[in-house]
């Protein structure tokens, strides 16, 4: 039985891996002396979600934000679902108002059902290609979430239905392909950002209940 339900609970996973907490941000917004970044969102992701994190902007040649953030999901149980992402974002190539920024970052991931607790570890890469002035920006991007290795742990319920069936690590690995528009409005030390676009799996043929995601977010930097 077990090797049925492994490839349904990695579907199940999948269903876990779109990253909407990504930092939107106007890179020519953005001074050298504004080392701290905060920022909150919330938006639709599967299901109604929210989150907030913190980037250190180091003094480097090239603009790059080293991050921590972390995302959950509306509900009763705050932390029966989460995820935490860490990483780096870097301005890559730079002509005249356009930027192209990508970005590079390890995920870990908790999902807890009446079946299974699942917690899986992934990667996140991406790429961002804008036009960035001032007070605006719009750009286009695109990333691909890949969970790599996963750790089941069943239920009682589970074991005492199936027996035979093992705790332990597994590589049902998924993987997700977003893609879309994102958008903002910046004051001198604040960015109000828009993203919206698409969710599709890594084989291109299959893609979630709701394959659209959907995120408000804001930014605070200080210094400058």
């Amino acid at each position: 039985m077990q090797k049925h339900l492994l490839p349904l609970l990695a579907l199940l996973l999948a269903g876990t891996t779109a990253s909407l907490n990504a930092q939107v941000l106007n890179w020519q917004n953005l001074s050298r002396e504004q080392r701290h970044i905060i920022h909150v969102n919330a938006g639709m992701e599967y299901a109604l979600i929210y989150g907030a994190g913190y980037n250190f902007h180091p003094a480097t040649r090239r603009p790059l934000l080293l991050g921590l953030d972390i995302s959950l999901p509306v509900g009763n149980r705050a932390f029966d679902d989460l995820k935490v992402r860490t990483g780096i974002q870097l301005e890559l190539y730079k002509m005249n108002k356009l930027r192209l920024s990508g970005q590079i970052k390890g995920i870990y991931r908790r999902y807890e059902n009446a079946i299974v607790q699942l917690d899986n570890f992934g990667s996140e890469t991406g790429l961002t290609l804008g036009y960035y002035r001032r007070r605006w920006f719009v750009a286009a991007d695109g990333n691909f979430d890949k969970a790599i290795v996963t750790h089941f742990k069943h239920s009682a319920t589970a074991r005492e239905d199936y027996p035979d069936i093992a705790n332990g690590w597994f590589v049902p690995t998924a993987g997700n392909f977003l893609y879309g528009l994102q958008a903002g409005f910046s004051l001198k030390h604040t960015d109000i950002t828009l993203k919206a676009g698409k969710i599709v799996s890594q084989d291109f043929r299959h893609a979630p209940m709701i394959p659209y995601y959907a995120q408000l977010g804001c930014s605070w930097k200080i210094g400058g």
